[in-house]
């Protein structure tokens, strides 16, 4: 028990200190939660070959890397991924270190394992191997494995955080396999009962498998649907660009020759956005463009789409409502567009004039839709130019 002790201690002492150094682990509370994790994790790792190593050495080693992704997640505050990835670099530098030791050591005094086990200087020497071993790796290309951990995070950012949860699914799976399967060896049934249970096994993996194609098909969808939402949205103001909701409005009005229903388009245009740009600069020509679009969008239904034409003019595509009860909304909206307005402007009287065409069955065209919104919010404008003279 002492040699193991002794061992573990150059070893695991080596992987916290290459761990930190090669991980970029700074600060000296951080690098303190490492050490004191990896402390936790060593007198774990003593238990388990004392206690759990007589019975399983395959329950063993999962239960070590269960325990260190465990420890480093909940005391380090640790990326399972990024534990995950040094712990196999551990396991890595442990190999190595025993193929050389093995090599270098017990092969020329012609040890065997029962003699290794029992001696403690050999013990010693074989922890020797393992800190040579990671100084070595670590010189050599250990910061280039930790760059690459870091690449593949960045890069495949959701599809390794389900590969490190199913991964622990696994390893908790396995355990219990090895558990269960060391009491069946002792009843009369063992040979039926481990059958089953590697039946029940397989059945596991395969759900696994399933599930993950299933979760990275969904993923795949979302993604997409997530870029198509992104191309198809206008990036200041989060309503549809111009190319999107000209396509929304020809689709629509198919639906509505078709269905025989009503379908609206009002044109809106903010007063004196170039007053504001001229005098305010444009980026308080941005926030009043913003404000005017939000308070828009706030009052319209979900079943209609707000439309960025560009600059400071919007079309609204209403689907199933009366004209006249858009148009008693639009004067109230107007009537409360200074509510709540941006600090910069605070004492400037926001506006803006709207104008309506409706599908009249007769085969207008989207383009005739907006031509006739378009000249009334004109005729708007003129009449609100008229009264300010």
């Amino acid at each position: 028990m002492l040699g193991t002790i002794i061992n573990n201690i150059g070893i695991y002492g080596a992987m916290t200190y290459y761990n930190i150094k090669l991980g970029s682990v700074t600060g000296k509370k951080e690098i303190q939660q490492n050490i004191n994790g990896m402390i936790l994790f060593f007198i774990t790792v003593i238990l388990c070959l004392e206690y759990i190593m007589p019975i399983s050495k395959g329950m063993c080693s999962i239960l070590s890397i269960l325990f260190y992704l465990l420890i480093m997640k909940v005391m380090v505050k640790r990326n399972v991924f990024f534990s995950l990835f040094e712990y196999i670099y551990f396991m890595l530098n442990s190999i190595l270190a025993q193929i050389a030791f093995f090599g270098l050591y017990m092969m020329p005094k012609h040890m065997t394992l029962d003699q290794f086990e029992q001696s403690i200087f050999s013990q010693v020497v074989l922890s020797v191997f393992s800190v040579l071993t990671y100084i070595v790796v670590s010189k050599l290309i250990g910061k280039k494995l930790f760059n690459f951990r870091d690449t593949i995070w960045n890069k495949y950012n959701k599809g390794t955080k389900y590969f490190t949860f199913c991964l622990g699914l696994f390893l908790i799976w396995f355990t219990l396999i090895d558990v269960v399967t060391s009491i069946l060896k002792k009843g009369p049934m063992k040979d039926s009962l481990i059958i089953l249970w590697e039946v029940i096994t397989i059945s596991f993996i395969i759900i696994a498998i399933g599930a993950f194609l299933v979760a990275k098909t969904i993923l795949q969808k979302k993604e997409i649907l997530d870029l198509e939402d992104f191309a198809n949205k206008d990036e200041m103001t989060g309503v549809l660009n111009r190319r999107a909701g000209l396509l929304h409005l020809q689709n629509e009005l198919k639906n509505h020759r078709k269905a025989n229903t009503r379908l609206i388009v009002g044109y809106v245009d903010i007063n004196h956005l170039k007053q504001v740009n001229d005098t305010m600069g444009h980026a308080v020509g941005d926030q009043l463009i913003c404000h005017v679009a939000n308070h828009l969008r706030q009052h319209i239904d979900t079943v209609h789409r707000m439309i960025r034409m560009g600059g400071d003019e919007f079309l609204i595509v209403y689907k199933d409502v009366i004209l006249e009860d858009v148009k008693e909304l639009m004067t109230s909206l107007l009537a409360h567009v200074n509510d709540e307005k941006p600090e910069a402007l605070q004492y400037f009287e926001i506006s803006f004039s709207f104008g309506f065409s409706e599908y009249d069955r007769e085969q207008l065209s989207h383009e005739e839709l907006i031509r006739k919104a378009d000249e009334e919010m004109y005729q708007h404008k003129m009449l609100y130019k008229q009264n300010l003279g």
